[in-house]
Order: structure tokens, then sequence, then C-alpha cells
């Protein structure tokens, strides 16, 4: 019966011939890129997990407070956001914050947390699909609804009080007055299939990673209207690109890191060439990415169950972590030795700890 109800809900879809190709090549003809990873028998363990607690269902991002010490965790069907004091040692649970609708991603502002909500229904409704302003004790203070579809990750200009909302199922961007006395929704930017990663650059350009199409835009604001200033080719284009997921900026500003989970892969972007630098291989299925000090790149690798380490500098996988609970989704940095990360299927925040690097 799911799968019957599975199909009618494709066949009901405004992409139903894309969806069908992408269920067929997901499940029926994978291509042969998906399983090209590197293995971690050989890595080295330079994380160890210290602590772990229960969250809601479906925990998929976390996100850290440096001033509170608070840790944010967005649970899809728990419909929730919780609170973690987050320590040393350990993480302890202190406040639940519901929503009507799934609970999607979070991110972290001066004065106020952002949430996106979504229902994720077929055929989508905007009316469902919020991003909410919160205090950083958990205060709900407004809500905006987003025009768009499936809304999920949040990237924020606090100078120009501008949130970017990427639309996973209506292909847009929305732009976001974020003032709460103020608050509305400015513009709908269509681009790209399935917008995924956001992230301002330091000139106000947003730049924008498709997760299908497995390319990178550029969105830019003259006299206030958002436009569409760039598009790059569809990464290796001659065979299967897979699917641009995370985007993040080097500590230098020079590079936009990026997951693809389709292909395995962590890619170094040149902002100023705009070219594909360096593509490294990682675990399976690549999801968050975070700086953890000005060298050591995190990322949570969901099929692996594992934390693979990236030296910046080297651009090489340096190790890995000891093994985490099922599907690894959300990540961020406590500080310079310690993650924080999700484990979406078993339902659990864990806090892990880097016992050493490897210099070369």
């Amino acid at each position: 019966m799911k799968k019957i109800i599975k199909a009618w809900e494709i066949l009901r879809s405004r992409h139903f011939a894309k969806e069908l190709k992408r269920l067929w090549r997901r499940n029926i003809n994978p291509p042969k890129e998906k399983f090209v990873y590197l293995k971690p028998d050989n890595l080295e363990t330079i994380s160890l997990k210290i602590s772990e607690s229960k969250t809601p269902r479906e925990p998929k991002q976390v996100a850290f407070d440096q001033e509170t010490q608070i840790a944010y965790v967005s649970c899809m069907s728990g419909n929730s956001l919780s609170l973690y004091s987050t320590t040393d040692k350990n993480t302890k649970k202190i406040k639940e914050i519901k929503f009507p609708n799934q609970c999607v991603e979070i991110t972290i502002g001066k004065k106020y947390i952002y949430v996106t909500t979504s229902d994720f229904k077929r055929p989508p409704s905007i009316l469902d699909n919020k991003i909410w302003i919160l205090s950083k004790s958990g205060e709900k203070i407004t809500s905006i609804d987003t025009g768009g579809e499936w809304s999920k990750v949040i990237a924020i200009d606090e100078k120009r009080e501008i949130a970017a909302v990427s639309n996973w199922h209506s292909h847009n961007i929305s732009f976001i007055k974020i003032n709460p006395k103020k608050a509305k929704l400015i513009q709908l930017v269509s681009w790209g299939e399935s917008p995924r990663g956001l992230v301002f650059l330091p000139n106000g350009d947003l730049l924008v990673t498709s997760f299908y199409s497995a390319r990178i835009g550029i969105l830019s604001a003259k006299s206030g209207i958002w436009k569409v200033t760039y598009n790059s080719q569809p990464f290796d284009k001659a065979k299967y690109q897979g699917n641009m997921r995370h985007i993040i900026l080097s500590p230098d500003k020079k590079y936009a890191l990026i997951s693809n989970l389709g292909r395995n892969l962590i890619h170094w972007w040149s902002i100023k060439d705009r070219v594909f630098e360096t593509n490294l291989l990682v675990g399976r299925e690549p999801n968050t990415i975070d700086i953890v000090n000005e060298n050591l790149l995190a990322v949570s690798c969901r099929k692996s169950d594992l934390i693979y380490y990236v030296d910046l500098k080297l651009r090489k996988v340096i190790g890995k972590s000891e093994r985490t609970g099922h599907l690894p989704t959300g990540l961020c940095k406590v500080d310079k030795d310690k993650i924080l990360v999700t484990s979406f299927q078993d339902n659990q925040l864990e806090l892990h700890q880097i016992i050493r690097t490897i210099q070369n």
C-alpha cells in the first residue's frame, strides 16, 4: 500500500518525468560513481564520542551558540526545536519548542535564532512553509511565510537584515526582511533545480548550490532587486554529477567548500576563477560540513556512520571519528577540538572530542 501511495504522489507531481528518472537512478540503476568513496579501513580514529543525549524524532541539523553555550537541534518528525546546555563533557536537554510542521534548519544570529518549518506535502502548500524568529532562550517572536515550497536552508546577512531561504520543491530563493518589527517577504527568485546550500559572500552576493543539477549560482542585489548573475556548468558534465548539498566559505574566503552527497566528494570551488579546483573523495554521502579550526574540516558521512576529517591546507583526509549512530546528518563546531553530531535514525545528539590531529 505504501508503494502505491508513493507512486500516486509521484504521478501527481508537476515534475513527474524528472522524479521518475531520479527514482530509477536511485533505486533501480544507480550510477557507478555513487559507489566510489574513500573507505575508512586505513584511516586513523582521531575523535571519540564522549557523550550522547536523546532527541525527538529525526534530528536533522544542529547549531551551537558560543555566547550562551547552547546547542539547538531541529527535529523533523518531532516537529520541534530542542535546546541543550553543552559543557566540556556532555549535553543536557533544557527545553523543547513545538511547531505545527516539521522543523528543518537552524541559523544563529547575534540576537536571534532563525528556523525554517515545512510540512513536505505533495502537492505542497506555500502556507505551510515559514521562517521563524526566536530569542536565544527559545521564545517565538514572529514567523513569516517564505512564499516557497519545502523551505530549507537559511543564510543570514544581519547588516542588511536579510535572510535567504532555499525552497527545494518550488526551485526558488526567498529573500526576507528579518527585523522582527518589520519582518516580511521581499522577493522570490527562481534558480536551479532544488536549490540547497546558501552562503553570503563578503561583498554581499549569495552563493547557491543546486542539489539535482549540480551547479553553483550567484545572486546579486542591484538597487534592492535580487537577480541571478552567474550560473556554473554542471560538475563533471560527462558523467553523473552527484548532488551538491552544503556550502560554506574557506577560512581565507577564497573558496566555497561544498559537499557532494551523490559523488562522495568535497569540492574546493574558486570564487575568483569560478572553477572546481579540487575534488576530494571522502566517505559515503557527505552531508554537513564545518570548519573546526582554521586547518581542519569535519564532514558527516551518512552512509558510512562516520565523521571524516580533512586537512584544509593539504586538501587531504587525515582521519575519522569513532563510529556514530546511524545516519549522522547535522554537524557543527563547539570549539577547536569538539564537535556536535546528530544521528538522524537513532534520535540522538552526540558530542565528539578530537584527540589529536596528524601533522605532515
